[in-house]
C-alpha cells in the first residue's frame, strides 16, 4: 500500500473564471519528492504549464515530450529536468484509467522513484470524475510498488468528495499535507 498525502489546492477567483491554472501550489520543505507526474497537456495556462514554468524547465522540451507521450499513448519520463518529470497522456474524458495508473507506476519503478507528487486533479473544470479516482486509488491500495509516497495535489473545491472516496477505499480519514 502506497502512503497518500493530500496537498490542497486553493484556486484563485480569476481561476476560475477563466478555467486556466496560471500557478503551481508551492510546498514547504518538509514536503520533498524525487518526480512529478502531470498530465500531458502544454496548450495554454494548464498545471503541467504552470509547474513547468514554476521550475523554470524549456517550455519547447515541454511540448515535444508532451507531444510524444500523446502521441504514444503512454507514460514519458523526463530525466532532465528537477524533479523528475513523468508524463501521462492527456485523455479527453475518453480513458482506460487501469492501463494509465499502471503505465504511471512501472515508470515509476523503472526509475526507482519512492516519492511522486500526483498534480492530476489539482485543477478540476467540471467536477471530480469519481469512477475514474475510485480506479486509482485502488491501485494505489492494492500495489506492492517501490513506490511508498504520494503527495496528491487535489483542487479544493472537490476535497469533500475526494475525502469520502478515499474513505470508501482506505476506511480511514485522508492525511493533509501542512504546506
Amino acid at each position: 500500500m502506497i502512503n497518500l498525502i493530500f496537498i490542497v489546492n486553493q484556486i484563485s477567483e480569476g481561476e476560475i473564471e477563466m478555467g486556466m491554472r496560471y500557478r503551481f501550489q508551492r510546498v514547504n520543505d518538509t514536503i520533498q519528492y524525487e518526480a512529478i507526474s502531470a498530465t500531458s497537456n502544454p496548450d495554454g495556462f494548464t498545471p503541467l504549464t504552470a509547474i513547468a514554468e514554476s521550475h523554470r524547465w524549456d517550455a519547447r522540451l515541454i511540448t515535444n515530450a508532451s507531444d510524444e507521450c500523446n502521441r504514444r499513448k503512454e507514460t514519458c519520463i523526463i530525466n532532465t529536468v528537477q524533479p523528475l518529470l513523468l508524463l501521462v497522456p492527456r485523455t479527453r474524458g475518453i480513458t482506460n484509467s487501469h492501463t494509465l495508473i499502471k503505465d504511471l507506476l512501472n515508470g515509476c519503478l523503472a526509475i526507482g522513484v519512492k516519492t511522486l507528487r500526483f498534480t492530476h486533479y489539482s485543477f478540476i473544470q467540471n467536477g471530480l470524475p469519481e469512477n475514474e479516482v475510485l480506479i486509482i486509488l485502488n491501485h494505489f491500495f492494492d500495489t506492492n510498488a517501490a513506490l511508498k509516497t504520494i503527495y496528491w495535489d487535489i483542487d479544493a473545491r472537490c476535497i469533500d468528495q475526494m475525502s469520502a472516496l478515499y474513505m470508501q477505499v482506505y476506511g480511514t480519514p485522508m492525511s493533509i499535507a501542512n504546506c
